[in-house]
């Protein structure tokens, strides 16, 4: 039942448009795994961005993203096309300049999007959506 709903949203989302500006489409980051996500997370991302709210590194803390980044798209500055949270989520990731967070240089890479499976971006968001 599950694969028929991820094939099911796949397939609307195709039909009318949903893929990001990687070619990763929203469907695909609905199955991640938040274990391995935290894995990838701390190899390659907790150098820049901590995990607690008043830790200061070269990007954001990551404390409360979920919450924030449901915040974030509905923001007038919000310049990028997430609907979602999932959605701003990997757009960070892809395209880390659509929107920048107060205070922070956009020194972020922006080839995460060819650097990482599909898998990889889908556990990813899935770690990332745990900080509530």
């Amino acid at each position: 039942m599950k694969t028929l709903i991820i094939i099911l949203s796949l397939l609307i989302l195709v039909a009318c448009g949903g893929d990001t500006k990687s070619g990763v489409s929203e469907a695909a980051i609905s199955g991640g795994n938040p274990a391995n996500g935290e894995k990838l997370f701390d190899n390659r991302c907790l150098a820049c961005h901590a995990i607690e709210a008043d830790e200061e590194r070269v990007g954001p803390s990551v404390a409360g993203l979920a919450t924030e980044s449901a915040k974030i798209i509905n923001d007038s500055n919000y310049t990028g096309e997430a609907q979602t949270a999932e959605a701003y989520i990997l757009e960070s990731i892809i395209d880390p300049e659509a929107y920048l967070t107060e205070g922070y240089a956009p020194v972020m890479s922006t080839n995460y999007g060819d650097q990482l499976s599909e898998q990889e971006l889908a556990d990813l968001v899935a770690y990332l959506m745990t900080f509530k």
